[in-house]
């Protein structure tokens, strides 16, 4: 009979002559000198300068709902309908990321669902669908997929609003790597726990946690390639019948600056900033959308203001993992037309749903903006939240 490895000491004492030899070695002792800081910069180096090749899997559950009138008149509204849906949703993608001749190419390919690939030479970035595909109707801004969503992360100094502390190593995908547990300081943003290739400094794995601590989102590499293992010709698409959509983040931007922006939150978290403030018109609106992004180095959200639908418009309250999307109405400059207000980003819903309420034309000061200042920064209102020291640049999210 075989014994339990904990009643041979010869083994034991095998492993642990081992261990000692692998952490005395040179290459360890300058690992273990690296700080969690130096960590995320070699994550984010990693990002932009490593040829890899891998298929991952993402994990979220979805939360949407939804209100409408009923009926109205001029006597009001009568009533309203509320609908709401809960999904969970695994999905598995590959993809391929090198350096070719200075220039960063990638592309992703959706392995489940309906065949897409979204390529990115640079800043241009085109999408191949196939006829039917719903994304076929967006006009608007869209990021270069869900991996460039993932790590397109402006990291700076994220010390002072979140705590970023060493976890137990562990294995993904194989492979070595550092856990980094990354604790928000307030109740205005999500935790962390990231999973780093203890070669490279690559991202294998990420869950976003709530201030309950429950898993809002997971990717996860599965297999991976780096290196010379990864080849050129594996960037070039599969034109099978495809539709290429070409996009930007900014779609037909009119090249607004963020101290040039129409609007403004009139609070936003601690640590937020501005990174950019465009107005793109869609050919399916007949006015401009007020685009605004703001980061605090690791999350990030969009406000998105345009004219009320002559229609009108329902309030929609969704949540996809740890991105959350919700609309709120509120009235133009002077009285004018009622716009629609909209939040997309990596917050929790209240944080969110406090940033479209505080959405007002430029110079516009009422009241309760003068409470909201005083209960939190306004945006331009300190160092880390002024737009004059950002300018306007696409954020992927």
């Amino acid at each position: 009979m075989v014994r339990p490895l904990a009643m041979r000491p010869g083994v034991l004492g095998l492993v642990a002559g081992a261990l000692a030899a692998v952490a005395g070695a040179p290459g360890m002792a300058a690992e273990a000198a690296r700080t969690p800081g130096d960590w995320l910069r070699k994550m984010d180096t990693a990002f932009h300068e490593l040829d890899y090749d891998g298929v991952f899997s993402h994990y979220t559950e979805e939360n949407a709902q939804h209100t409408s009138v009923l009926r109205s008149s001029v006597d009001g509204v009568a009533g309203f309908a509320t609908r709401s849906r809960t999904t969970v949703r695994l999905a598995t993608f590959r993809v391929i990321h090198m350096v070719v001749d200075g220039v960063e190419r990638e592309r992703i390919v959706y392995l489940n669902g309906p065949q897409r690939e979204i390529l990115r030479t640079g800043d241009q970035v085109a999408c191949l669908l196939r006829p039917g595909d719903n994304l076929l109707s967006l006009e608007g801004a869209l990021p270069s997929g869900l991996y460039g969503r993932v790590f397109a992360r402006d990291l700076g100094d994220v010390s002072k609003h979140y705590e970023v502390a060493f976890s137990a190593r562990n294995r993904v995908a194989g492979r070595p790597v550092v856990t980094l547990d990354v604790s928000p300081h307030d109740d205005d943003r999500f935790g962390y726990e990231l999973w780093l290739d203890e070669q490279t400094g690559l991202l294998l794995r990420s869950e976003l946690r709530d201030a309950a601590g429950s898993k809002l989102e997971i990717f996860e590499f599965t297999t991976l390639r780096i290196g010379d293992q990864v080849a050129v010709a594996d960037l070039e698409p599969s034109n099978d019948g495809a539709l290429v959509r070409h996009l930007s983040t900014t779609a037909e931007s009119t090249g607004t600056s963020a101290p040039d922006a129409a609007w403004r939150p009139r609070w936003v978290p601690p640590g937020f900033r501005m990174t950019g403030a465009d107005v793109f018109r869609p050919s399916n609106h007949g006015t401009g959308v007020n685009t605004l992004r703001f980061s605090d180095g690791l999350a990030a959200f969009s406000v998105f203001i345009e004219r009320m639908p002559e229609a009108g418009a329902g309030s929609v309250v969704s949540r996809a993992g740890a991105t959350v999307a919700l609309t709120h109405r509120t009235p133009g400059a002077d009285g004018d037309h009622d716009h629609l207000v909209t939040v997309v980003g990596e917050v929790p819903l209240a944080t969110a749903r406090r940033i479209a309420q505080g959405v007002e034309p430029l110079g516009e000061h009422s009241a309760a903006g003068e409470k909201d200042q005083r209960e939190g920064p306004a945006v331009g209102d300190d160092a880390e939240s002024s737009p004059d020291q950002f300018p306007a640049r696409p954020f992927a999210q």
